[in-house]
């Protein structure tokens, strides 16, 4: 019986055979090339393969000489190398060639620096000089200002407030000169009214009701020009209120546009045979990144675009950026993560022996953590507490964080060595945290399992963790939830004897790992494996703001697993609130519940500002009515099941 072949099978067939064909081809080209270069070797002149030789080596036939013939009539100068493919009764001429690489249209992330980048109506090259100094070509000495670059959190959050308040400008006339000079008055005395944490950090702005600076030429620039003609010297005018308008709603735009996903795609190589001066190359215009938006958009962008959002990571700077992550489709997920936190070196006052200077080498931290980075101080900045260093590697200079550079001691440098992971250790991770910093606060408890820097963004799982620690779990249960907690999904799945996945643990499927939902994937353990109830989803709506959000965590009396999103953060952070406590993986001990500390849950220099997800938990019985947890009056189970229950109205 014959048998029948799908279609498929035939073009397996079909490709098969099309192979063999190309390898005997190519063996008998090589052959005869051979056959060539030592005929060439032997008369010393280019002449033909004798047909005795060719006949000798079974070359001679037909068919091989027609096709050498054939190849013989390509164009070698459109084509190196060029195949002939036939199909049914078509042909292909396959070949190489130097072609250009595709050209990918950059976008733009809404921030600050993209508004001031346009420049308002009204502004020709002609009238921009009669306002700002404009620098030639052959000279760069013009007193033009120009945008600094920001390199702490809190030289953002401060330009952050001035552009938000920004309400009046004024414009004088420059002594001895017939320049202008612009300043803007800030109305700082409503601006996030009772936050004494901002105002704390930055004295001099909420020092009085209104600030004044000198701006930038591009933010004035980006005024329309008959507003500032029109401008009376040395009289406070009030901005424009279309620009104004303009200005907040771009602003609100960047603050609620959070980067989810961030795929390498290209790495922009240049040719310097010449050994030309890169000093002024910036680096950051060589990558370009693909950035997918918690909205459903995409962007591609170079990596100046997106340092400032997220460069600060230590991640980011490594083996992100390696020629292996090109068109991989590797994607990093940016969901629930790591509190936003100070320079690292930041939290100790150094003495004076120890205070980096001009000529000093310096070891420069938050470069990456394959390496020590060298440089040596060029130039230090006070107004800015930053740096200009000269990097030992590649002899470019780069303005960085004062307080990340520390002196490079001969004595004190040693070997790099190969250490355990301290991401989960129980005891003191950090060996440079004070003693003072060691000791639990009065009223706080111990976190027995914590990671400082939480480099692999286990926050849900770690607060869960520490919840378990705290309802007198044993340690093998905790030991337990750990385990399955950090491994993938199938093998959760066969542990806890499901089915299948709860839809809710990977909403995303199409996007494989990186749409897990690892509040969901806590709460699906410890309900299958230790027979804790959760309650339905928290009403986000009642959380829209820090006072609401407040309330409501004090009246509800069972432990509640939130997820916080802030102003000026990269990402949303877990943690657990129970009984005026909030339980932080990435804090040594639990800390009270207060505004203060709920509007900074997700680190330094952020502001609360709402929260996008959340559930109840309620332990076991066997937890509940253990001996050791008699001190818990009321689980709040009554507030929450009873019909009419005082904190029914927070859920679903």
């Amino acid at each position: 019986m014959k048998k029948e072949f799908n279609a498929v099978q035939k073009e397996c067939l079909k490709s098969l055979e099309a192979m063999c064909v190309f390898g005997y081809r190519e063996l008998y080209k090589n052959f005869l090339l051979i056959l060539v270069e030592m005929q060439n070797k032997i008369s010393r002149k280019k002449t033909s393969v004798p047909k005795r030789i060719m006949d000798l080596f079974g070359v001679s036939t037909g068919q091989i000489v027609a096709h050498m013939m054939r190849r013989g009539k390509f164009e070698q100068t459109k084509f190196s190398q060029a195949y002939r493919m036939d199909y049914n009764s078509n042909h292909f001429i396959v070949g190489n060639s130097v072609t250009r690489p595709v050209q990918f249209s950059l976008g733009a992330l809404p921030s600050g620096a993209a508004f001031t980048d346009k420049r308002g109506s009204g502004w020709t090259p002609t009238n921009v000089p009669e306002y700002f100094q404009v620098s030639t070509s052959n000279q760069d000495n013009g007193e033009k200002r120009k945008e600094q670059k920001m390199i702490s959190s809190k030289q953002f959050e401060a330009y952050h407030i001035m552009l938000w308040t920004m309400r009046c400008i004024k414009v004088i006339k420059v002594k001895n000169s017939d320049k202008m000079q612009f300043h803007i008055q800030c109305h700082t005395k409503n601006y996030q009214y009772g936050n004494c944490g901002i105002r704390a950090r930055h004295p001099t702005i909420f020092k009085e009701d209104t600030f004044s600076f000198t701006p930038i030429d591009e933010l004035v620039l980006s005024m329309p020009f008959e507003f500032i003609r029109n401008l009376k010297v040395g009289v406070w005018t009030n901005i424009e209120r279309n620009w104004l308008t303009r200005l907040q709603k771009h602003l609100t735009q960047a603050e609620n546009t959070s980067i989810k996903h961030v795929r390498f795609i290209r790495k922009i190589v240049t040719d310097n045979r010449m050994k030309e001066s890169r000093e002024y190359e910036d680096d950051h215009e060589k990558y370009i990144f693909k950035i997918y938006t918690t909205k459903g958009d995409s962007y591609r962008v170079n990596l100046a675009q997106i340092h400032d959002i997220i460069g600060d990571e230590p991640w980011f700077n490594g083996e992100t950026k390696c020629l292996c992550n090109i068109a991989s489709n590797r994607m990093i997920s940016l969901s629930w993560g790591a509190k936003k936190k100070e320079s690292s070196n930041s939290t100790e006052t150094p003495s004076i022996s120890s205070c980096p200077c001009v000529g000093d080498r310096v070891i420069v931290s938050n470069q990456g953590s394959k390496w020590e980075h060298l440089a040596k101080i060029v130039k230090i900045i006070e107004s800015t507490s930053s740096a200009v260093v000269k990097w030992d590697t590649t002899l470019k200079k780069d303005t960085v964080d004062l307080a990340d550079c520390k002196k490079y001691d001969v004595d004190e440098v040693s070997d790099r060595k190969r250490k355990a992971t301290d991401f989960y250790q129980n005891s003191s991770m950090n060996n440079q945290m004070s003693k003072k910093s060691m000791q639990t606060p009065p009223g706080e408890m111990l976190n027995m399992y914590y990671s400082r820097e939480n480099f692999s963004k286990l926050c849900a799982e770690g607060a869960v963790r520490n919840l378990m620690n705290v309802l007198h779990c044993s340690p093998a249960d905790m030991t337990s939830f750990w385990n399955l907690a950090t491994s993938p999904l199938h093998s959760i799945q066969n542990s806890l004897n499901d089915v299948q996945v709860p839809r809710a643990v990977m909403p995303n499927m199409s996007i494989g790992p990186l749409g897990i939902d690892t509040i969901e994937k806590c709460l699906w353990i410890l309900r299958k494996k230790f027979n804790f109830v959760t309650t339905s989803k928290l009403k986000v709506s009642e959380f829209q703001s820090l006072k609401l959000s407040l309330n409501a965590l004090v009246e509800i009396k069972f432990p509640m697993l939130i997820s916080v999103q802030s102003k000026q953060a990269i990402y949303k952070h877990v943690v657990v609130v129970w009984r005026n406590k909030i339980i932080d993986f990435e804090c040594m001990h639990t800390y009270p519940l207060t505004e203060e500390s709920l509007r900074q849950v997700c680190g330094v220099h952020t502001t609360f500002q709402r929260i996008v997800s959340g559930y109840g938990i309620f332990p076991s019985k066997k937890i509940r009515t253990s001996s050791e947890n008699d001190y818990v009056q009321d689980w709040g189970m009554n507030d929450y099941y009873k019909p009419g229950g005082s904190v029914r109205r927070y859920f679903v």
